[in-house]
C-alpha cells in the first residue's frame, strides 16, 4: 500500500501577515469546515493544472447604450435595484459563451 501523499501547505502565517501590513484586515480563526475547504482548495490549485484565457474587448458603445438604458429606466420611476450594473452586459455574453462548456469555470468579470 502506498504511503499517503501529505498535504499540501500554504504560505507561513509571517509571509501572509506581511503582506497585509499596510492595510486594515480582521483575522478570522478557522473552524473545522474552514479548514478543510481551505486544504482542499489549496491541494486543488497546486495539484491540477490551470491554465488562464484572456481577451481584451472594447466595450465603449456597450457602456452607453447601459448608460442610456438606466436614464430610461430613471425615466420611468424604476428603482435602484433595477438599474442595470456596469458588470452585467459584460457577464450576459460571458455566461452565453460558457454554456457549451459546462465543466469550465470562469473568474473576474465572468464568474
Amino acid at each position: 500500500r502506498p504511503a499517503a501523499a501529505a498535504m499540501p501547505t500554504g504560505l507561513a502565517t509571517e509571509t501572509v501577515l506581511k503582506m497585509y501590513a499596510d492595510r486594515a484586515f480582521e483575522e478570522v480563526p478557522l473552524d473545522g469546515m474552514r479548514r478543510t475547504i481551505a486544504a482542499r482548495l489549496t491541494e486543488a490549485k497546486q495539484t491540477i493544472p490551470h491554465f488562464y484565457l484572456r481577451r481584451e474587448v472594447r466595450l465603449d458603445a456597450l457602456m452607453a447604450f447601459r448608460e442610456q438604458l438606466n436614464k430610461t429606466l430613471e425615466r420611468a420611476g424604476s428603482s435602484f435595484r433595477s438599474m442595470i450594473s456596469s458588470s452585467r452586459p459584460v457577464r450576459w455574453p460571458c455566461k452565453r459563451y460558457r454554456m457549451p462548456m459546462p465543466s469550465g469555470r470562469a473568474t473576474g468579470c465572468c464568474g
